[in-house]
């Protein structure tokens, strides 16, 4: 606008010119002819002068020093439905408008900037509100008014260019409205959102991008971004911005924000170029905050560590354990055949009991019964001898009967389910001493019973064993048999006074592996310990199952 003040100041100052030439014409040459020609070159200047403000789109006004406006062009005229301009009142003028100011007060008749540069007051760019006639709406206008001097420097009027900037402030005003949408949104987003020019300086970062920062919201951290950054991760990061402003390509990267105190944030960030009609002018960051899914994956990464290195112990437990089991089916496999050996040497020696004594001492009672019959029938026997070979047939059947009894004994000991396991043991000391004629005593102190008569089987032939392995090897003379209950815990305990040595038993693994097999079935243990003096300890420890199983 000043502008157009400048232009139409040199054309007066050209027709001033011409027309100080043309007075000095006159006074040395013909007086008509330059009257003419002044006329001719005013007209000229004036029609300059007019083509010159009537191509400005913005408004101009002249008004004199007696506050009329004298001249207007096209976009004046125009702006308020006016078709020429003929002496117009400027204060009239503008008491037939409502004119407000910015702040939509009304503004006095005497503020009108036309009025003021006629004071001598130079108004630059006033913003004003005025509402148009016809159309009745509400115009934003700047208006600039200078005050216009003569050659004495004595004001002669003014000159007020206007423009209207209705539609600039409406574009200012949305432009405002759509930016404090925009931080609206951005500073209650979840999300990191981070702005930066083409030089990747910060121009923006809302509050969700201060708090991964470790700042309170509004605190920005200006535009040394990179200071957030952890150090591990901040060259790595430069040269990810500056790979995007050297190839205009978004990237997606995870790093690491260090905060002031210390604490760790995990971020991903999206970062993109900021288009305007196909040039890019800055870039854009979306940041989200990973730090639990990135402790997440730690710990599940811990874990399968963890787990890889138990299922690695695990496996070598479970290997160590087969190769312990299989150790374990084969010795039972063994075992299994010795018990059946044993079985069929128990056989034999049971056959050969049978056929070295009951089967003598029936045979010799066949042979008494025979010769008894044979004298009777002869009748030649007297009454006593006859009572004589009678009775010594009744003890050798007494005889038949108790060996009978001794070998079922041994064989199968009934009297377990009848009256329990220490009865059962009590007998077999018992029939130990006065078959093998030793010494051989039971002690319990305390009531003992055994619910399940399977563990009370295996009991009972550990002792059966022990005994024969003191007096058959051992030579023992005195066998005490031992059984007592504390607590939870049953203890079976043999000790004799034979020569047996318990390294001797380790070696010939004469019963001892049958006896550790019937103790770990019972689930319990043996031990085998030489006594001080003479003799050898037998010691089965097992449980007390209240019930059997």
């Amino acid at each position: 606008m000043d502008l157009v003040t400048n232009k139409a100041d040199q054309t007066g100052a050209g027709c001033t010119a011409t027309v100080e030439s043309s007075l000095d014409a006159i006074a040395d040459n013909d007086p008509e002819r330059e009257v003419q020609r002044l006329l001719e070159a005013v007209t000229e200047e004036k029609l300059k002068l007019s083509s010159l403000l009537n191509s400005i789109s913005d408004e101009v006004w002249f008004a004199d020093t007696d506050r009329k406006f004298t001249l207007a062009n096209f976009a004046g005229l125009r702006q308020f439905g006016l078709n020429s301009l003929e002496k117009l009142d400027v204060k009239e003028f503008v008491e037939n408008l409502e004119v407000y100011r910015p702040d939509g007060t009304p503004r006095p008749v005497e503020q009108a900037p036309a009025l003021r540069a006629l004071t001598g007051e130079i108004i630059q760019n006033e913003d004003e509100l005025v509402r148009t006639p016809g159309t009745g709406e509400l115009r934003h206008r700047q208006v600039s008014s200078t005050p216009v001097r003569d050659g004495h420097g004595h004001i002669i009027g003014s000159v007020s260019v206007a423009r209207d900037v209705t539609e600039h402030k409406r574009a200012e005003t949305e432009l405002r409205e759509n930016e404090a949408r925009f931080r609206t949104i951005c500073d209650t987003s979840p999300l990191g959102i981070i702005l930066t020019d083409l030089n990747l300086n910060t121009i923006y970062a809302n509050d969700a991008q201060q708090r991964l920062c470790g700042l309170s919201a509004g605190n920005q951290f200006g535009q040394n971004w990179r200071t957030a950054v952890h150090p591990e991760d901040r060259e790595r990061a430069i040269r990810e911005w500056q790979e995007i402003g050297r190839t205009d390509q978004p990237f997606r990267s995870e790093r690491r924000y260090l905060h002031k105190d210390g604490k760790i944030v995990w971020v991903s960030m999206t970062a993109a170029p900021i288009r305007d009609n196909a040039a890019v002018h800055g870039y854009v960051g979306i940041v989200e905050d990973i730090t639990e899914r990135r402790q997440s994956e730690e710990h599940i990464r811990r874990l399968n560590q963890e787990l890889e290195l138990r299922v690695v112990e695990r496996t070598s437990e479970l290997r160590a354990a087969v190769d312990q089991l299989e150790t374990q089916i084969a010795e039972r496999h063994r075992l299994e055949r010795e018990i059946l050996e044993i079985s069929e040497r128990e056989k034999s020696r049971v056959g050969q009991d049978l056929h070295d004594g009951l089967c003598q001492t029936l045979a010799g009672i066949g042979f008494l019964a025979k010769a008894l019959k044979r004298n009777l029938e002869e009748e030649n026997l007297p009454v006593g001898a006859a009572a004589e070979k009678a009775d010594a047939i009744a003890n050798l059947l007494k005889e038949a009967i108790d060996e009978a009894r001794s070998l079922a004994a041994g064989m199968y000991p009934v009297n377990i389910e009848e009256y329990g396991i220490a009865p059962a043991l009590e007998k077999l000391a018992a029939d130990t001493a006065q078959r093998f004629y030793i010494t051989c005593n039971f002690v319990c102190a305390s009531p003992v019973a055994l619910a399940d008569k399977h563990v009370a089987a295996h009991v009972y032939r550990i002792t059966q064993e022990a005994i024969s392995n003191a007096i058959t090897h051992g030579g023992a003379q005195t066998v005490v048999i031992t059984l007592a209950a504390v607590g939870d815990q049953i203890t079976l305990k043999i000790e004799d006074n034979g020569n047996g040595v318990v390294q001797n038993i380790e070696s010939t693994g004469m019963g001892l592996k049958t006896m550790t097999y019937r103790a770990r079935s019972i689930g319990g243990s043996i031990d085998f310990r030489q006594r001080k003096g003479r003799g050898i300890e037998v010691i089965c420890s097992f449980p007390n199952q209240r019930e059997s199983v």
